[in-house]
């Protein structure tokens, strides 16, 4: 026997929702299906974000001693203050920026989209730190 209904009404309208059979879960947003490509995605995150850390933590303390090393050329009592001060303020925000980028790329680690600016932000941080450290030594 065949029913007509109106337009968007379901076949199976009337049956309880235990009898239609299991829902697909919804999807969260997160990345939680392991297929080989997924899987290959994730270690690459992971390896990128801890050969980050392990390039950039050592260097972000190198550059928090030099800091506190060169501190008095920003009053003046090294050399000359104005370039003095000029480079240990761009070793402060590469410093600031590598930090940043160090975290947000942990905290983005298991998100969708797109991760790959993070590592590639501490290794500008990290180059711009260096040129700073070298002119300040």
């Amino acid at each position: 026997r065949v029913t007509l209904g109106r337009a968007g009404d379901a076949p199976d309208a009337g049956t309880p929702p235990a009898s239609r059979g299991p829902r697909p879960p919804r999807h969260s947003g997160a990345v939680t299906s392991r297929t080989p490509e997924v899987a290959v995605a994730v270690r690459t995150r992971w390896l990128l974000a801890l050969l980050a850390s392990l390039v950039g933590g050592p260097l972000l303390l190198l550059y928090g001693y030099l800091l506190a090393w060169f501190s008095p050329e920003i009053t003046g009592a090294g050399r000359a203050a104005d370039r003095g001060a000029a480079w240990w303020l761009v070793l402060l925000l590469a410093c600031l920026a590598t930090a940043g980028c160090l975290l947000a790329g942990w905290l983005r680690l298991r998100r969708p989209g797109r991760w790959w600016p993070w590592p590639v932000g501490v290794g500008m941080a990290l180059a711009a730190g260096w040129l700073a450290a070298g002119a300040l030594a």
